[in-house]
Parts: structure tokens; sequence; C-alpha cells
């Protein structure tokens, strides 16, 4: 273990043929809506380099993005490394780093160090904690792997989960070059939270011996330096250090940020003996990229790099996939190229929550040398993976490319570099380039140069050759005239081997987006599916909402003029806007707003279901249109008749329960003191549907007033077991305000409103599900959602005042008890600090007798307050001027409801 690190996770980036990625420069509008934040969150990070195939030694910082401790956290971590020819040149299996739960007994840790996974079981609020871990040692032809760490807590009852893949790559050091190398960029990804984190990885490349010395770290704007090395600090050659960065959210588009890193050569091994030399005589630079990806809603997959692997030593493979996006991610079916198989094992299932990992395992069917690639679609959106696997004694090809994504103007063009290794022991030759648009995309890639190569001696070979430890680069630029994001361009680089001429395929994957100058929009739809077809139930009461997201494609600001909703206005309108008007005028590129259209209620008695087309008009405005242009998006509905849960009727009871229906003329009445009363509520299936199910019941209601007893509401008790037609069921709500309302600091007197919202009930029939909210029947009085209800609620006042001069000055308290009728009788104890200030013993009203409490400095006073409007009178005259006079309140209200006014009073005696 001779590396010595500092670091955070993780990196998307392409490095060799086995790092495919989506675009992560400018991710494409999503048809999945944006999730909540989220509570545990991994650093992200670059390629880790693993040196001469030693393992690397470092860190990972898990933090804690609430304002609350999370604990019982458990780690998991998994490689896809393998072990290949054992020293004695015979094969030996492949073997699977297989997933083992940090700390328990019984499992042996392949990544993460159990000790401080056991000291991270727990982390504050807002805190972050510290993960070591250790890389496989890599050999040149394994050449790269990649690790996968799953963080499983539990967040307020429900269950979480944080994951992230760490790409790693083997570095053999070339004395021959100087300087701290970056491997690939990192990327800040926010999850749906404000703040990002990730790591710069590097290297120190070098003669043996050479010592650097830091002159300073500097990083871009919108970046900060979170474990800043001092200048003067010394690095050997060899050495793998970690540069920790944070950045602030949201940011309206990608960017990409530069993190400077200047030093210079501060010694040199001469003959075994460290020799000074001359400070920034030989200052050297480097810049290690940062891609900051902003909030955009929905999913985003990367893929993490797989083993070059010899197909004489096994045939398995593993992928891992991690969403980095902010939404849950539908997969759809994975296709495995040619040479390709699935294998045994899938964790991945149908979705892949934001900020989660999955792996997918898969079978080289192939018997000669090749490389093909797995492909895993999500919405309009896939991973392109390239595997590349070899035989014994033919060359084994890296690839890289330099950006590892692209973005650029529609009819502009944009280049990127690939460069060839060599890490085999066989020469590759003939070498022919060719890149290629994946099916969906629009680009034309073009080669700009011929290949050029180098031998590991630097000396060009003659031809297109690649030697073993040798290297070739190519330039490919890009155009499209068309505006989209999400594709990719595979470059396929071929040549021949051995005495035989046997042929050598290698290829890698750059995404591309292309953008407008020209005011554009996209309109997709985010709920309640994500598709076009809209359902709500048609009992005359559920409504289904379906979210629209408007997106700026373009690269100027676009002004959203107006939203319009078209169909039948008896159940088709425009919910809400937050497009048009001047709330997001003008709507900066490459971001997004909403809008929400309602379909519903609609009373379908029949036993079909009507169908039909709603639409919506979105007008904009911007650079390169005259006038407005606009987006004419459809939508197919359904709405149903076969669901109709109707509530029935309301009654209420208690002790006691006086006149009223719970209409807002009638409410039902209640007194503060009152304990037992409940309304409940009586549903009944009066479809033609004898399956109808409730699945779920949302309560709104704040438990400060209303609480559903889930014990005594048949309702809850018959969730996913169907209602028969005509038959009911029921939900009991208790009255519990009296023994939550005792409000210090004030509160309100008399008669206090305290509404009862009914519930939202989830419902399936056939298939299919829906939601909607209970209506108050109209023979109560008037549909709605709300029941009436209000409480008699006592007050109690309490007021000090000062009055008088000098001798004659008075310190006078008042607590008064209104609006207590039914309340028993209750006491406060008033409490006056600074005895000596007073002369003579209280003189009080309704008060009982005075005492003093241990300390000797405190009067207290028991008054008693009757059921009706009372109240106490506690005065004292003073004999000292300009001192502070405090007194304060603690009732006893035997566990009745109360508003209480003023727990606190201090106040000067004047001279």
């Amino acid at each position: 273990m001779k590396k010595l690190l500092v670091l955070s996770i993780f990196s998307a980036v392409l490095v060799s043929g086995c790092g495919g990625t989506v675009s992560i420069d400018n991710p494409a509008p999503s048809p999945y809506p944006a999730g909540v934040p989220q509570s545990i969150t991994i650093d992200s990070a670059n390629v880790i380099p693993v040196i001469n195939g030693s393992s690397t030694n470092g860190y990972i910082k898990v933090h804690n993005n609430t304002n609350y401790a999370i604990s019982n956290i458990v780690y998991e971590a998994t490689t896809n490394s393998y072990e290949g020819m054992k020293s004695d040149g015979t094969l030996q299996k492949m073997i699977f780093k297989l997933k083992s739960m940090v700390g328990l007994k019984g499992f042996s840790n392949t990544f993460l160090d159990p000790t401080s996974a056991a000291l991270c079981k727990q982390i504050p609020a807002n805190g972050v904690c510290t993960l070591k871990f250790s890389t496989p040692a890599l050999s040149s032809n394994e050449f790269q792997a990649s690790a996968q760490v799953t963080a499983n807590y539990t967040d307020k009852n429900s269950a979480g989960v944080a994951s992230q893949t760490f790409n790693m790559q083997y570095i053999q050091l070339n004395s021959g070059t100087h300087g701290i190398k970056f491997l690939g960029n990192s990327n800040l990804y926010y999850y749906g939270n404000q703040q990002a984190y990730t790591s710069l990885y590097y290297y120190v490349n070098g003669t043996p011996g050479d010592i650097y010395e830091l002159d300073s770290v500097m990083a871009s704007a919108g970046l900060k330096v979170t474990n800043q090395q001092q200048p003067g600090f010394k690095v050997a050659s060899g050495y793998v250090g970690v540069i920790n960065l944070a950045a602030n959210g949201p940011v309206s588009g990608a960017s990409q940020s530069l993190v400077n890193v200047q030093y210079s050569l501060a010694n040199t091994n001469v003959t075994n003996s460290l020799r000074n030399v001359s400070l920034k005589s030989n200052n050297l630079t480097s810049s290690g990229i940062v891609n900051i990806t902003p909030m955009v809603p929905g999913p985003m997959l990367i893929s993490g790099f797989i083993p070059l692997t010899n197909i004489n030593v096994t045939t398995q493979g593993i992928m891992y996939l991690t969403n980095v996006g902010s939404s849950v991610a539908k997969l759809g079916n994975i296709s495995y190229g040619s040479g390709l198989a699935a294998g045994s094992t899938n964790t991945c299932g149908s979705s892949l929550a934001a900020n989660s990992s999955c792996a997918v395992y898969f079978n080289i069917t192939s018997t000669s040398q090749g490389t093909s690639s797995i492909t895993v679609p999500y919405g309009n959106y896939s991973v392109v993976q390239p595997v590349s696997w070899y035989v014994a004694g033919g060359p084994i090809i890296t690839t890289s490319a330099n950006p590892t994504s692209l973005s650029f103007l529609v009819g502009n063009s944009e280049s990127y570099i690939v460069t060839l290794g060599n890490v085999g022991n066989t020469a590759l030759k003939n070498l022919i380039q060719t890149p290629t648009t994946l099916p969906g995309g629009s680009a034309v890639p073009t080669t700009l140069n011929a290949l050029s190569c180098l031998e590991s001696d630097g000396i060009t070979p003659s031809g297109n050759n690649l030697l073993p430890s040798g290297s070739c680069t190519y330039t490919i630029n890009v155009t499209d005239s068309v505006v989209e994001s999400g594709q990719n361009i595979m470059n396929t680089i071929s040549g021949i081997y051995g005495v035989n001429s046997s042929s050598y395929v290698a290829k890698i994957v750059v995404p591309y987006a292309s953008r407008s100058n020209i005011a554009s929009i996209m309109v997709t739809p985010l709920t309640p599916s994500g598709d076009n077809n809209i359902i709500v139930n048609g009992d005359g009461v559920s409504t289904t909402i379906t979210t629209m997201q408007v997106t700026n494609i373009s690269y100027v600001p676009t002004t959203i003029e107006s939203v319009t909703s078209y169909g039948d206005t008896n159940y088709i309108n425009l919910e809400s806007d937050d497009c048009s008007g001047v709330t997001l005028a003008p709507l900066p590129a490459e971001s997004s707003c909403t809008y929400s259209i309602i379909l519903g209620p609609y009373n379908n008695e029949s036993t079909t279901n009507i169908t039909g087309i709603e639409s919506s008009v979105v007008a904009f405005s911007g650079a390169g249109i005259t006038g407005e242009s606009s987006i004419t998006t459809f939508l197919n509905y359904t709405i149903t008749g076969v669901m109709k849960l109707v509530m029935t009727s309301i009654t209420a009871n208690g002790t006691p329960m006086p006149a009223g229906n719970g209409t807002v003329g009638n409410p039902f009445m209640e007194s503060g003191y009152v304990t037992g009363s409940t309304v409940t509520l009586t549903m009944e299936n009066q479809g033609i549907d004898p399956n109808l199910t409730i699945t779920g019941i949302q309560d709104t209601n704040s438990p400060m007033a209303w609480v559903l007893n889930r014990s005594s509401s048949t309702c809850v008790s018959s969730i996913g077991t169907p209602i028969a037609i005509g038959s009911t069921c029921t939900l009991v709500y208790d009255y519990v305000y009296n023994s939550n309302s005792i409000i210090t600091g004030g509160g309100t007197s008399g008669t206090t409103s305290q509404d009862i919202s009914t519930p939202i009930i989830t419902l399936t029939s056939t298939g299919a599900q829906f939601m909607g909210q209970v209506v108050v029947p109209s023979t109560v009085g008037t549909e709605g959602t709300f029941i009436y209800a209000n409480s008699n609620l006592a007050t109690l006042v309490n007021t000090a005042a000062i009055a008088g001069t000098g001798a004659n000055e008075s310190f006078t308290i008042t607590t008064t008890l209104t609006n207590a009728n039914g309340y028993s009788a209750m006491t406060e104890n008033v409490y006056v600090a600074n005895v000596q200030y007073f002369n003579g013993v209280p003189a009080t009203i309704n008060c009982g007798p005075t005492s003093v409490d241990p300390s000797g400095s405190v009067y207290i006073q028991n008054c008693t307050l009757g059921s009706s409007s009372s109240s106490a009178v506690y005065s004292v005259n003073n004999l000292y001027a300009g001192a502070t006079i405090a007194a304060w309140f603690a009732p006893n209200t035997n566990g009745q409801g109360l508003s209480i006014n003023t727990m606190y009073f201090n106040g000067l005696i004047t001279p």
C-alpha cells in the first residue's frame, strides 16, 4: 500500500473503452418529475489512479444533508476487479468481489475499511463522515475497474439508500515526463440538494526520488477547495493525492470549472542523495476539470468501468449503473451487442431511484478477441457501455476521449481527441478509425487528422501501428444541424495482429448535445405517469392533475408569453401556471418551469369508458423569432365509469356534542374541556364494480385537532380487500384539540374553528389506480371537502403593571379567566422575583397565602380561578427605585384546553 491519499469519490469520465456515459454536461429534459433532496449523499470524484499495480488507499466523504441526526447506517461495497494470471503463469479463475456488509461477522471487506464504516454508522445533523478504502491492486492487463459503495439508512421511519460508483485506472509511471497529473474530469451532481461535493485525484509522475513543492491550488468561481494544503507542502514521485471541492447550487446551466495546481521541482535524486535546486526554477502548472451539472429535473444514468477481460481466464463481467439525477429512472430492456449475453443476475429491475446504484451481470460468448457494448435505455435516452475482451498473446487496447462529452451550438462544431494505448505484448497494425453517430442522433462526425502514433520512447513508428506500451491519437470534429441532446458518437478502431493477421476491434462512446441560439422550447408531461394517456375515475369526485414541464432547449433566454388549455371546460381546465407572466420571464437557457392541467371531476354513469383528447398551447418569444411562436401538446384521456366510493353520511357523538351538522352555517360544536368526541364518515360503494378496493388513505388534518382513529375505522382495516357493491366502511376522527391546546405566549379566545378536512383515498379497480378527495354529501347541507367544527376554548390573560413613584409605587398583577363555561376550577402560581424590593407581604384577592421559595428571593402565590369569568389581584408596595421587577406564571389546567396570554413580565421601578 505505497500510496497515501486524501479524498471523496467517483467519476463518470470515459478514460477507456469501458467507460461510456450519457451526456453529463447537458442532461436532457426528463419525462419524470424531480425528486426531493437526498438526505444522505456520497461524494463524487474523478478516476482514482492505481500506480504500478499497488493498491491505492483513500477516503470517501458521506454527507448528512438534513437538520437532524441519522443513525444505523449500514455500508456495502462491491468491486468488479479480478485476478488474472498467477505468478507461475497458470490461469486463475476470476474472482468477483461479492457484496459485503461492512462490520458484520462472517464477511470480509473488499473495498471499505470496517472500522471507519462503524464510526460512520451515525452522522450528526448537517454533518460529514469519512470512510477509508483500499483499491484492488490492478495489473496492466486488467487496466481498469470500478467499485460500488452503498449506504442503507432509515430516515424518519422511511428506508433510504445512497450510492456512488468509483472508477479506477492502472498507471505506469513514466520517468520521461514530470508533474502532477489528473485522470479525467470530476463531476458535481446535486441530486436535488442545494450543495454538491466532489474531489479531484492526482498523481505525481517523475523520476523516482523527485520531490515537488506545492505553490498554490486555485479553483474557478463557483467552486471552493475544502482541504486547502498550505504552500510548501511537499509530494514525491509516485504519490497519489486529492483536492476536495464544494459548490453551492442550484446553477442555471451546465458549466466547466478549472482547478489549477502550481508547483515546482524542489529536489532531485542524485546517487541516492537529495540535492536542493532553486525554487521556482522549474515551475509547472496542471489543471483539473470539474463538470458542474445543473439541478435539472429527471434521472441521469452513468456507468462504471469494466475491466479488460482475458476470456481464457473468465467470460463473466459486471457493469455498475448509478442514477445521479434527481428522480427515478424507468429502465427499459437491456440489450447486449454481438459477442455478449445477459448473465444470471441483474439487480437493476425496472427502475432505479435517484442517488442509487445497481449491477448488471453479463457473459462474453465470443471465442476471439473483440469489442462490443451494453445498452441500457431509460426514458428517451440510454447509457451505451463498451466492453472489451482479449486472448493471451494479443494486443490489449485502451481508449480515452478528451473531453468526455460535447456541447455546442447547432450549426457549429466541436472537437475531441481520442487516445489509444496498448498495454499488451503484441503490436496492433494497420489501424483504421471510424466515427459513427448511433441511431437516434443526427450529428456528423469527421476525422480531422490521421493517426499520430508514438512508441514508448517517443519515436514515431512506421505506418499506423500501435506498438506495445505505445500510444496513438486522432481528432474527431462533430457538427449537427438539429437541436438534440442525450445522443452518442461511437468511435470504432480496427486493426490486425499476429502472424495470421487476426482482426481486432475497439470502441469508445462520446455523448454530445447540440443547442440552438434561436429561442426554442420543449414541452413534456411529467405526471402522473410520464406519458400522454391520462386517466381519471368518473365518480363525479376524482380528478387527475397532469404537470407539464416547459424546458428552454436553446442557448438564449426565452419568454413564455402564455399557456392555454383546450377541451371541455366542464372537466378540463388549467390548474396552475408557473411559466407565463412575470414570474419566470424570461426563462433562462437550459432551465425549466411547469404548468398543470386538471381533468375532472366527471360523473360517468355508464359501463363504458369515455375517451378524448385534451391539448395545451404554450406561446413563446425570444431571439430569432418574429412575434410569437407556439407548441401544441396533445394528451389522450380516459374517464372511467366503474369506480364510485361515496360518502353517504356524517355522524357525531361526544360528551357532550351540541347541535350542528358539520356545514359552514351549522357547525358541530365542541367545548375546550370535552374529551371523547368523535365524527364518523360512512363510505359506500355505489358503483358497478364489485372489486373496488381501497389501497391507501391520506389524512391531511393537523394532529392538533382531529386524528384519524385507525383502529376504529373499518375503511382502514379493509385496505386491500374489495368492497362489495352496496357495502360500506367508516372513517372515525377523534377530537384531540383539548389535550393539545395549552398554548404559551398568546392564543385565541372565544370560539375557535377546528374544521375537518376530508381524506384523500386511493382506489384500484380493473387494474387501474386512482386518487380523489372525499366530498361531503349534499344531504348534509353543502358539498365540499371540509366538515365544519367549532370549539369553545377558555382564555387565561395575565397582566402586570407598575404605578406610582418612589415609596408609593405599587406592583399589581391581575390574572383573568374568561370563556370558561363548563370548565372545572383551576389554579395558577404567580412568581415575583427580588423579595427585598417590596415593603411587607403582598395583599391578594382570590389567592392563597404568600410563601417564599427556598432561595429566599421569590414570592409565590397560588391563585384559584373559578369555572366562570373570574380574576385574581396581587399588589405590593415598593421601597426601592431603579430596580427591575420580574414576574412569571405557571397555570395548572388539570388537562383542560386553554389559551394563555403572557407567561412572563418584567418592568423597571422608577424613582
